[in-house]
């Protein structure tokens, strides 16, 4: 079984369909009777489990819980113990803190504890945020099913929006990461997998979100699993995706091409690389497509024009990081790469910038285009030097919006230091340069925190 989602028999594996027959009682999904027998007889599946499974729910709502409750105990553990080490250090609980939710620091009835650090609250450029954004993870929970129940009843909130609530801190606007952004997602199925037929698309968004959560804290395989059971509920109400010309409206080509990026970003991760690249190309080709201004005339509202314009950038970060990461290297991809990135990196930086959903990602554009000249060999000094200029002011600029913690400027500052590096390494007599240093060698490490766009849980619809 997918951890959470019913996509494979729990007694076989195999692939099983959307609709694949299930246990009456917990709905545990079999390919047939043969193995639903099988998996009873051997106590896979006997009766005081099938009883538990019922009562939490079903099997997907089992296993939600289950591995929401995993995620949350890595966090508060991992909280708690550098705290111990690290007294009143960013990202781990300060003594004495508590929930800034319900302002307790410890919940009551399950003894869950504090966490810190998830998100960019805390301390950024040296400016001490005390005890902002410290809090419980079901605290956390509660507060996005609040939130999200209020923006269902405004008819101009977005489900995009609305499901963004799951991933986003209410604080400092930030996305969650790590440990927390993974119970978060989590959270987010275990919410909505319950939905009726008539609301696949918010069952689909809520599997976008998990299946994002995990892609980005290295459970990829996970990940390309659920993004394929989202794919199969795609197919199976809009039967005409199969066929050689498929009548289908706007919204769902773009959704189609989300989820295709989806699949391409975890491939990538996967090592799957010349596949995701593919990808990635073929969804490029196909937004260059659906949003010429020929072909949107009338429908290019200042909202809508933006939308197009990130998402567009957007696929072209999905396809450069997809150029870079390639192994082994192309000389010609990584300036294909740099090309592209150069080209639209005013665009970028305007269209991404602090006022946009996906800011992060005009961070990311800078560090793709210094690692794309960091990694070509034929690279000249003067290249060497702009990328090192371009990696030193996207880092401070990091540091100054997400704080030193965060992910993203933890991994532009090892981009600083292998450019420096890198300078130090040309001696006047011609000496050996030094052995990296694996803690700085970030040159196969950015995909994690550049995989971008619907990857990262960025839920699309049709």
């Amino acid at each position: 079984m997918t951890p959470g989602i019913l996509t494979t028999c729990a007694a076989c594996a195999v692939p099983i369909p959307y609709t694949a027959p299930r246990c009456s009682k917990c709905h545990t999904r079999y390919c047939g009777q043969a193995c639903q027998t099988q998996h009873w007889n051997t106590g896979g599946h006997n009766r005081p489990l099938c009883k538990r499974i019922k009562r939490a729910g079903g099997a997907e709502k089992f296993h939600a819980n289950q591995k929401y409750d995993e995620a949350v105990a890595e966090a508060v553990e991992k909280c708690a113990f550098h705290g111990a080490l690290v007294a009143q250090a960013t990202g781990y609980v300060p003594e004495g803190a508590t929930c800034y939710i319900c302002t307790e620091a410890v919940v009551q009835r399950t003894g869950e504890g504090l966490v810190n650090g998830f998100c960019a609250c805390g301390d950024r450029d040296g400016v001490d945020a005390g005890a902002m954004g410290v809090a419980h993870v079901s605290c956390l929970v509660r507060q996005a099913e609040v939130a999200m129940d209020d923006e269902m009843s405004r008819s101009w909130a977005s489900t995009q929006d609305r499901f963004r609530l799951w991933e986003s801190c209410r604080l400092c606007g930030k996305r969650y990461h790590g440990d927390v952004q993974r119970a978060m997602g989590w959270a987010c199925w275990r919410a909505h997998l319950s939905k009726q037929p008539a609301d696949h698309f918010v069952r689909r968004a809520a599997m976008d979100m998990l299946a994002g959560s995990l892609a980005e804290n290295g459970f990829h395989q996970e990940a390309l699993d659920i993004y394929g059971a989202s794919l199969a509920i795609v197919n199976h109400h809009n039967p005409s995706l199969l066929t050689d010309r498929p009548a289908i409206s706007f919204d769902l080509a773009q959704s189609c091409m989300a989820l295709q990026t989806n699949i391409a970003n975890t491939l990538m991760l996967l090592g799957r690389q010349d596949e995701a690249i593919s990808r990635h190309r073929r969804v490029l080709a196909g937004k260059e497509f659906m949003f010429r201004e020929d072909g949107m005339r009338g429908v290019f509202t200042p909202i809508v024009a933006q939308t197009c314009a990130e998402d567009k950038l957007i696929s072209i970060l999905n396809l450069c990081t997809a150029l870079i990461e390639r192994e082994p290297t192309s000389g010609a991809m990584l300036r294909e790469a740099r090309s592209l990135l150069r080209a639209n990196m005013a665009d970028a930086q305007r269209v991404l910038g602090p006022n946009s959903k996906y800011h992060e990602y005009s961070f990311s554009w800078r560090g793709n285009y210094a690692r794309s000249i960091f990694f070509d060999e034929d690279a000249d000094e003067a290249d060497l030097r702009e990328a090192g200029e371009v990696a030193d002011a996207a880092y401070e600029a990091a540091r100054q919006t997400f704080g030193e913690d965060h992910p993203l400027t933890e991994k532009l500052e090892g981009l600083v230091y292998d450019s420096e590096h890198s300078d130090s390494e040309s001696t006047a007599d011609g000496g050996a340069p030094p052995e990296p240093d694996a803690d700085h060698d970030v040159a196969r490490t950015m995909q994690d925190e550049i995989n971008v766009d619907d990857a990262r849980g960025r839920p699309e619809f049709n």
